[in-house]
């Protein structure tokens, strides 16, 4: 099995989920992907219930490296089917517009 593109990943991802902010990838190996730079900026302690303080606008999650490939996929679809009801919604809408 081939190494994924993370560079192409990355790239996929952030315009999927149309992320202003690049994503951080964190890793438990020898070494780390290529052309990868290390996170560098603090982080905030989380709150004493455990929240990070992140705002209403960012989410958390956990992708198994050796599964983004299949994520990036999956969420390709899933853009696809939202644009069309998406679309569908806007022209449904019209008929309530008064």
């Amino acid at each position: 099995m081939t190494d994924p593109n993370y560079t192409a990943l990355d790239t996929e991802l952030r315009s999927l989920l149309a992320l202003q902010v690049a994503p951080i990838a964190m890793t438990f190996s020898d070494q780390a992907p290529p052309n990868t730079e290390p996170h560098d900026s603090p982080i905030p302690s989380p709150t004493p219930d455990g929240r990070t303080g992140i705002s209403h606008h960012e989410m958390t999650g956990a992708i198994p490296g050796p599964r983004l490939a299949e994520v990036v996929e999956k969420l390709k679809t899933t853009s696809v089917a939202d644009t069309l009801v998406a679309a569908y919604a806007s022209e449904d809408k019209q008929r309530f517009d008064v």
